[in-house]
């Protein structure tokens, strides 16, 4: 898979007297793996993101691929965050068969983000991130940003998804609001407003506007106000219209919401709200046994009744329950259906079944399955190993916890190889890297690594990570990344 042109030699210091001797010679790219793997074509595959912010994708052409995502929005003083990927083909099929054991977000050739463990589910194509960690800035602080998505199966590229944009904040924004729609039979709804870079303090306003530009709304009570670590702050409010001229339906009013009375940007994809004159179902509280209920929320729900629910197994009536209301609920501002379903309305109590919900004009506005068996096969989790393709080198026991690394090369190093994207140090139960300094010795062929604080934490178990981007100062790459590990004694 590689040629190797010049043969340079990485040693490691230990505190001990220890020499241990890798290769370094040119990287060459592979287009094709070993049998039993996922084949790839890095020349002809791409996974790649629409421009559309909802996430709704396109095929831009023949050969190109997508993937969903969640988040796609970031505070810029993350620290970090989570994230979720599904990768799709032009044809909205999933792309299964790729092991993954880490993830980097790439942005102009520089690591902004990486998540050193992954849940790999390579049998639906789903891949959810640990501690997804911001390593660098990005480049647009407070915009949107095109990056490439890379997956790694230990240290070989299996995948990237080009061109992927994430929002990335430091002012105040709402990145979400719920509900998009509400109805023409309730001047009272409840509003969700989730918001990144907010203190607790900062004092929260939202209401709605017409075309004119004019306030329509008001708020009467504040139902939920909670914050995500210091940095996503989720607020629910009760919201009354001023007059009953603006439920009309098909109307679209604009959600205006302001910090301290200044007017903050929405970054979701709509800051609209739509009213709708349709009886509907827009929650689903999927119940648990024994404690089973049948409860909905949604829209011009209080005025459609009396409602009628009819409940089945193996297709199957089992149940039946006429004369139901629905009613405003003062605590959440939402209107609702709550009926306690009781055993005598199954002939197999606990098992699947489905419910069907008829209002008073006899329409069909719900069908649901509750408590459907799951295929569990599409959660499996993949065993990976991290650091396949890594030279492992033998793990090192009570290491002093102010031991400084110091990292060997046998020819002068590329200093701007050498940066916390391509040398650091992870805690290995949280996966995320410590703060490290670096210094160059020895005529350029030296590192030494010290953690900033002066000492590595007793009784923790970290890897230091070698990658091979390191580059000698003539342009060699690092042949094959290197991997210790080592404990701090007690």
């Amino acid at each position: 898979m590689f040629q190797k042109k010049r043969i340079l030699s990485l040693i490691i210091v230990l505190s001990m007297i220890l020499s241990l001797l890798v290769p370094l010679g040119n990287k060459v790219e592979a287009s094709s793996f070993h049998d039993g793997d996922f084949y790839v074509d890095r020349d002809s595959i791409r996974f790649i993101q629409s421009n559309n912010p909802d996430i709704n994708f396109g095929a831009y052409s023949n050969e190109d691929l997508y993937a969903y995502a969640n988040p796609e929005t970031f505070s810029a003083k993350a620290k970090s965050t989570w994230m979720w990927f599904r990768l799709k083909d032009a044809n909205h099929n999933d792309v299964t068969g790729i092991k993954v054991s880490k993830i980097e977000i790439v942005q102009n050739g520089k690591v902004v983000a990486r998540a050193n463990e992954v849940e790999s589910r390579s049998i639906s194509g789903q891949y959810t991130t640990g501690n997804l960690e911001f390593i660098n800035s990005f480049d647009n602080q407070n915009g949107d940003n095109l990056v490439d998505i890379v997956f790694y199966l230990g240290s070989r590229e299996v995948a990237r998804v080009r061109d992927f944009k994430l929002g990335v904040y430091t002012d105040p924004v709402v990145i979400r609001t719920y509900p998009s729609t509400i109805g023409v039979q309730r001047k009272k709804f409840a509003l969700d407003i989730v918001t990144i870079n907010l203190e607790d303090e900062d004092i929260v306003d939202a209401y709605l506007i017409d075309n004119a530009g004019n306030k329509i709304t008001e708020i009467e009570k504040e139902i939920e106000d909670y914050n995500y670590g210091g940095i996503e702050r989720n607020i629910t409010y009760g919201i009354s219209f001023l007059g009953d001229g603006y439920l009309i339906a098909e109307q679209e009013y604009r959600i205006i919401v302001t910090v301290n009375g200044e007017e903050i940007r929405n970054v979701d994809y709509s800051d609209y709200i739509w009213v709708s004159d349709e009886c509907r179902v827009t929650t689903i509280i999927n119940p648990r046994m024994p404690d089973l209920k049948f409860w909905v929320e949604g829209a011009n729900l209080t005025n459609n009744g009396p409602y009628r629910l009819i409940i089945k197994q193996d297709d199957k009536i089992t149940g039946e329950l006429n004369d139901i209301e629905a009613y405003f609920n003062e605590e959440t501002y939402e209107e609702t259906i709550l009926v306690p379903l009781g055993e005598e309305y199954f002939s197999k109590y606990g098992g699947m079944y489905s419910t069907e919900l008829y209002n008073g004009s006899g329409e069909l506005i719900h069908a649901f399955r509750f408590l459907e068996p799951v295929d569990d096969t599409s959660d499996i989790v993949d065993d990976v190993d991290p650091f396949e393709g890594y030279d492992v080198f033998e793990k090192m026991e009570n290491v002093e916890p102010t031991k400084t690394w110091k990292i060997k090369f046998n020819m002068p190093l590329d200093f701007e190889s050498i940066n916390k994207s391509n040398v650091y140090v992870i805690e290995k139960n949280s996966g995320l890297s410590i703060d490290v300094s670096y210094e160059i010795e020895s005529n350029d062929k030296i590192i030494a690594l010290t953690p900033t604080n002066e000492t590595f934490e007793v009784g923790r178990t970290y890897y230091l990570i070698i990658e091979g981007r390191v580059k000698s100062s003539n342009g060699n790459s690092l042949y094959k990344p290197v991997v210790i590990e080592f404990t701090i004694r007690d």
